[in-house]
């Protein structure tokens, strides 16, 4: 029978596990396994696993629909585990995007608050081409959607 709480007992054999599913990021619960021959046991005990990692907050307060420039967001770091896991930890994120909603001065960037500018606009006539081993083919189409840079449309 496992014991429930208290100190571990002894073992020479002590196993650590995480549950199936479970991930090494904030509050998490660890297995401890003994396979000691003895009395064997399992024991589940709380941890807090910090990840310090760089993100990146608002200046200043941004309208919905701005383009972001390099004035408008700074470096951070903390642990990454109290942020919402869309944190932008990559400034390479920041590019070429606008305002998806308001952003508060201070608050930490998420993707869900930023969207990429469209560089084609549903209707448009655009150029279609497809390449491959000694072929080019290429025709107009109109687009079906808008999209940003690096967008399927």
């Amino acid at each position: 029978e496992a014991p429930g709480s208290g100190p571990l007992p002894p073992c020479d054999a002590l196993e650590a596990f995480l549950p199936r599913g479970a991930a090494a990021w904030g509050r998490v619960s660890v297995g401890l396994r003994c396979h000691s021959d003895q009395k064997p046991w399992t024991r589940f005990v709380l941890a807090h696993v910090a990840v310090e990692g760089r993100y990146f907050v608002a200046l200043r307060y941004i309208e919905t629909g701005k383009a972001l420039g390099a004035g408008d967001f700074a470096a951070r770091n903390g642990d990454l585990t109290a942020l919402p896991r869309s944190v932008v930890t990559d400034a390479a994120e920041l590019e070429g995007v606008v305002a998806a909603n308001r952003i508060a001065s201070g608050a930490p960037l998420r993707r869900e608050l930023v969207r990429g500018v469209a560089v084609i606009q549903q209707g448009q006539t655009v150029k279609v081409v497809a390449e491959g081993p000694g072929y080019s083919v290429s025709t107009e189409a109109r687009a079906m959607t808008s999209a940003g840079a690096g967008s399927t449309v």
